[in-house]
């Protein structure tokens, strides 16, 4: 089926679930269970429902929620009750065939490449609505640091402190390092996790595609520990030294301090974790900042 001459009417995200459907005869070739197993849910809306999770980067969660939340994302995918997060789970896993899956990933490729052409809206359902209740709570710890402070964060790590991380993955690779640091300083700058970090963050993203929070998980374990201290301190030498190319023209008056990061982990070949005054353990750093 021509997903994109499908889509060239859709305006929103449940139109675009409306347009790309399994044709009858598609589902009872493509269908894993055979006739005599008790399958509660038609193939047909157990794919529409898939499908709106991978376009919505959702866990199997939050889609069961976001379906009892929004009748029009059920009425749209066509199921008249909810599953629960397991049964979308063992769907995808043992009633999809590896041709329907691959059929689901390819038609998020092209509907993300025309919603992104086009400009319509499939990360929210409803006109002025946040992307989920999730990602609100995400978003109300912004206060720390606006939205203008995190781009221009990301902008500066990208020119001074990302270059010297390397988590040595293949060079065709979907997404390069620096979109994970990316994320994960938006993740730490915001104080959520990857799932919600991973929604959230392509608004503050120059990029057209961002990582799952799942895929950001796997790609951020596969830096080396001892890769990471080492990149820390190149990336460390380099702040200093852009910072000594300030043109400080007279004196200033600066704020030096020590910046507590509490770490729960185990400490073992850990030195740079230390006790702290509180009763958690924690990185310590050093910080000199510019306060007139």
């Amino acid at each position: 089926m021509d997903v994109r001459y499908e889509l060239r009417t859709c305006s929103s995200l449940i139109e675009t679930l409306q347009a790309t459907t399994i044709p009858e005869l598609l589902r009872e070739e493509l269908d894993e269970y055979p006739e005599w197993h008790p399958a509660a849910y038609d193939l047909g809306p157990m794919v529409q429902a898939l499908l709106y999770k991978e376009l919505t980067n959702r866990n199997y969660e939050e889609l069961a929620r976001d379906l009892q939340r929004w009748p029009e994302v059920s009425a749209a995918v066509g199921l008249e009750s909810v599953p629960d997060a397991s049964t979308f789970s063992r769907t995808w896993r043992n009633r999809f065939p590896e041709e329907l899956r691959d059929i689901v990933s390819s038609w998020v490729t092209k509907i993300r490449e025309y919603a992104h052409e086009y400009g319509v809206p499939i990360q929210t359902v409803r006109e002025g609505s946040t992307e989920s209740d999730a990602s609100e709570s995400a978003e109300s710890d912004e206060n720390t640091f606006s939205s203008q402070q995190i781009t221009r964060m990301l902008k500066l790590g990208r020119s001074y402190a990302f270059a010297p991380f390397d988590s040595e993955r293949a060079d065709n690779s979907s997404y390069d390092d620096n979109c994970f640091l990316e994320l994960q300083s938006y993740i730490g700058m915001v104080g959520c996790g990857a799932d919600q970090g991973s929604r959230s963050f392509a608004a503050h993203s120059h990029r057209e595609q961002t990582p799952h929070g799942d895929t950001h998980l796997r790609t951020i374990k596969q830096f080396d520990p001892e890769q990471i201290l080492t990149g820390f301190d190149e990336a460390t030498q380099q702040m200093l030294e852009a910072i000594d190319h300030l043109p400080l023209q007279e004196p200033v008056t600066v704020a030096i301090d020590t910046t507590t990061i509490p770490y729960y982990g185990t400490v073992e070949d850990m030195p740079m974790v230390s006790g702290t005054k509180h009763e958690y353990r924690g990185y310590k750093f050093a910080t000199l900042t510019l306060v007139g």
